[in-house]
């Protein structure tokens, strides 16, 4: 004997499913509260719950309990005499993860996604390591002309590759780039890319 479905049970269940996912992705607004008072109290150094109530537009007993969470969890602490807050070492660790190689990536990424628009080739930025090139962003998956997509993080040989440290000390290995206009745009890139200003593809027409 077969079990019969009940097509209204299987719809409600869809319908419960959906629900729950769309719940599980909800933004937690008591983390952002959070987030926001310390970094309000991070860029202050220092400030009565008054002060930072008023700054991130919370109430002041909200304020005062997400001040007393972060100060039991060791990321601030209250002067006894003034009862202001301030951030305690603690803060600095939440910027650990996020290095100067990082901070090359998040500058390059917007100007990379630019040129690989403009050029349709796909473009990567890589740093040093040893030995080896990282690649720290790349626009595999934006150009149909990458055959292979490699994603941040690969790690490539520094000297069969064409991952080039674009610091200046390197420029004498390339005499030829100032007499090739294909060569001395690519270099002008990557120093624009360092210097957080927009590179530009029109100096490669003829």
């Amino acid at each position: 004997m077969h079990a019969q479905v009940n097509p209204l049970v299987e719809s409600h269940n869809d319908a419960a499913n959906d629900e729950a996912g769309r719940e599980s992705t909800r933004p937690i607004r008591a983390l952002n509260r959070g987030l926001e008072v310390l970094t309000e109290l991070n860029r202050l150094e220092r400030a009565a719950i008054n002060t930072l109530a008023n700054a991130v537009g919370l109430p002041r007993t909200t304020t005062y309990r997400i001040l007393e969470t972060l100060r039991l969890a060791g990321y601030i602490e209250r002067d006894s005499y003034d009862d202001c807050y301030r951030p305690t070492i603690m803060v600095r660790a939440l910027a650990d993860g996020f290095d100067d190689e990082a901070m090359v990536a998040h500058i390059a990424k917007p100007h990379l996604a630019a040129l690989c628009a403009a050029i349709v080739w796909p473009i990567a930025i890589a740093t040093p390591s040893g030995t080896a090139m990282v690649i720290r962003e790349t626009t595999d998956r934006q150009s149909p002309l990458a055959l292979e997509q490699y994603g941040a993080g690969i790690r490539v040989p520094m000297l069969t590759s064409a991952a080039v440290d674009p610091k200046p000390r390197r420029s004498r290995a390339h005499p030829q780039r100032d007499q090739d206009p294909g060569l001395r745009h690519g270099a002008t890139c990557a120093e624009s890319l360092r210097r957080d200003q927009p590179c530009h593809s029109g100096s490669l027409q003829g």
